[in-house]
């Protein structure tokens, strides 16, 4: 067999030819390998923000089992498998020193360059002039999850204020995704802010963004969030 890499378009197991095909370990190791970051960006873990090395992703059991097909209890069985093979590190995720309630877990892919080639330091991240409208969509749906920032760059700072992340990375989701011109777009923002909370609210998206069964994404974060707790006590964004 000639040795070397080939190239695979990212979501190409999410085709519909593969509809409702519960994955096997084969294709949940490349699940695995597509979906950890190609260069360090941020996501939302229990109300708060933290950083994805490179060929790290960070999901709960219960998300790889829907994403996959499985039960949960194969999905710990076959992560169990990849650590003892040296595949994989996994680690309950936490947030500052302590762990988070979401049960998420951060994976970190072994030899994650030898999969997917050694960083060049002169590429970006993201679409280039060439990338495909699937690409730059794919591209876009990325940002709720985690800020996609150009090689060499400097990393994007973990202490960026909830109300940041809310008017810009939910904004663009909502504006791409949700038919919601920009103002209309803030002005539903605000008024989730307001009932919900910044917490409940970035959640709500960032938990759309991560899915591609939802044919209604407005009206899904919409019940998700009727159906999250308010904070207690409060009293509505200042």
């Amino acid at each position: 067999m000639t040795r070397g890499h080939y190239k695979m378009e990212r979501g190409w197991l999410k085709h519909e030819v593969f509809s409702g095909e519960p994955f096997g370990r084969r294709s949940a190791w490349i699940w695995l390998i597509e979906e950890a970051a190609f260069a360090p960006r941020q996501k939302m873990v229990g109300g708060t923000i933290i950083t994805l090395e490179r060929g790290q992703l960070c999901h709960s059991y219960r998300f790889l089992a829907e994403a996959w097909g499985w039960k949960k209890d194969r999905v710990s069985r076959f992560l169990k498998l990849l650590i003892s093979a040296r595949q994989i590190r996994a680690e309950t995720a936490t947030v500052g020193s302590t762990a988070n309630a979401t049960g998420e877990k951060l994976i970190t892919i072994c030899n994650y360059d030898k999969y997917q080639g050694a960083w060049d330091n002169g590429a970006t991240v993201g679409a280039t002039a060439n990338a495909t409208e699937t690409r730059q969509q794919r591209d876009k749906l990325e940002v709720i999850k985690g800020t996609i920032t150009p090689v060499g760059t400097e990393k994007p700072s973990a202490s960026i204020s909830p109300g940041a992340v809310i008017f810009t990375q939910c904004l663009s989701y909502l504006t791409n995704h949700c038919g919601q011109n920009e103002n209309t777009a803030r002005g539903l923002l605000g008024k989730w802010r307001n009932d919900y909370g910044d917490s409940a609210l970035i959640d709500a998206v960032n938990a759309a963004a991560q899915r591609d069964d939802i044919s209604e994404p407005k009206a899904w974060i919409a019940g998700r969030l009727k159906n999250a707790a308010k904070p207690e006590g409060w009293a509505g964004a200042l």
